[in-house]
């Protein structure tokens, strides 16, 4: 019993000095900082919206917008666009880009004799033209699907074509080929202007940047890129607009489709029969081949995607789903593209060789600012920028298009292709 007792006692002992040491340790060690999310302080604010866009990767389109910016609040401010991009380059790191465009800009200005970036007012946004065109591209489809850009900086440019090559021939011992001569054509560039008249509201202007840089972007893509996808497609070159690749191809190049009904002959036969003709006459044409691909509308889209073959399995499916091409060549989908023709459930297929499709270029943008313009707004009713409290950016583009040869492009005529 007695030792029990002590066997108890030596225990108790030893947990009291081991809890006395580990309180003198404690005594010792400085305390530990307090956590800036703890009870007693209040909470990290989460970042606003100016620290997130300023976080956020940037992708085409916002450098031009940020020029445009620039411009507009150099205006309201009475001063030079290049000085209000400093002044934003001291918040904001990314209008640095900008200050620097300005600046290798004008360096190269007295050589190429064109604008004063620095100035307010009007300006030419040559250094940051290829971020306007990266915006467009996803939005025009001939673009995307590899149009060949040319720069035409004096807005207007002839240029060679070949009709028709020399030709060559075997002969036999003292005889002569006979002489061939190549023939040639001209094409022609006639710069056509594009503009879009953009409102912001002053308020907004200065007080929400990143929300005035989208806007901008926003609005340059969808009325930009829209009306320059109606032109390059369908354009007739009627009031100065430029022409589509519709406009330029060869009536023997143009053919009526198979399915003339959607609910009788959407088959896949018929529809291999439209493909399998549009790419024959392509070829035939001894075209290139090089960017070959389609322009087809949604709905027409949809329909290609649902045809089944002769034991019910998905005849393209899968390859427009995996791949994005059809019969094994790319297409692109673009609402300029009427669903609505001829007796009103008609559409069109185009086939092209992109690399013979031209776009001359002035390879810059030009920039207005105004607080006192009248414009349009989308109803048709002339408004007043300065009773608006508004500034008003027009950006305006110029370009013009040709296809090399009115052969290197099929037109598949009054598709019912997904009517109903």
């Amino acid at each position: 019993m007695e030792t029990e007792k002590s066997q108890f006692d030596a225990a108790l002992v030893a947990a009291v000095a081991s809890a006395v040491v580990a309180q003198l340790k404690a005594d010792r060690t400085p305390a530990p900082a307090r956590s800036s999310e703890g009870i007693d302080s209040p909470p990290t604010p989460s970042p606003g919206l100016e620290a997130v866009e300023a976080q956020r990767e940037d992708g085409p389109g916002w450098k031009i917008a940020r020029l445009a910016r620039c411009a507009m609040i150099g205006h309201l401010e009475k001063a030079s666009t290049f000085q209000a991009a400093q002044a934003l380059a001291k918040s904001d790191r990314r209008y640095g880009e900008v200050v620097k465009a300005i600046q290798d800009y004008e360096a190269r200005r007295k050589a190429i004799s064109a604008g004063d970036l620095t100035s307010g007012g009007a300006l030419i946004a040559t250094p940051l033209y290829q971020d306007y065109i990266d915006l467009l591209r996803p939005q025009v489809i001939v673009r995307r699907m590899g149009a060949t850009v040319i720069p035409v900086p004096s807005g207007s440019m002839d240029m060679g074509r070949m009709d028709a090559g020399a030709t060559a021939q075997y002969v036999g011992e003292n005889s002569g080929p006979n002489a061939s001569e190549p023939q040639f054509g001209q094409l022609r560039f006639d710069s056509k202007k594009l503009s879009c008249i953009i409102p912001i509201s002053n308020d907004f202007l200065r007080r929400s940047p990143a929300g005035a840089e989208a806007m901008i972007r926003k609005e340059m893509l969808a009325r930009m890129g829209v009306r320059e996808d109606l032109a390059f497609i369908r354009g007739d070159g009627a009031q100065n607009t430029p022409r589509g690749i519709k406009s330029f191809i060869a009536s023997g190049n143009t053919f009526t489709s198979a399915v003339t009904d959607a609910t009788t002959n959407l088959t896949a036969t018929n529809v291999g029969s439209d493909l399998g003709r549009a790419r024959r006459l392509l070829k035939n044409a001894n075209t290139p081949m090089l960017k070959v691909g389609w322009m087809i509308s949604p709905r027409t889209e949809e329909a290609i995607r649902n045809i089944r073959d002769a034991v019910g399995g998905w005849l393209y499916k899968q390859e427009m789903d995996q791949k994005g091409t059809i019969d094994g060549i790319p297409y692109a989908t673009s609402t300029q593209i009427p669903d609505n023709l001829g007796s009103g459930d008609e559409s069109e297929i185009y086939l092209a060789d992109f690399s013979e499709f031209l776009i001359g270029d002035t390879m810059a943008i030009l920039m207005a600012v105004s607080d006192g313009a009248a414009y349009k707004n989308s109803s048709g009713v002339v408004t007043a920028a300065f009773t608006e409290d508004q500034t008003v950016i027009k950006v305006l583009s110029e370009h013009d298009t040709m296809l090399q040869h009115s052969t290197s492009a099929v037109l598949i005529n009054a598709c019912h292709y997904g009517a109903t």
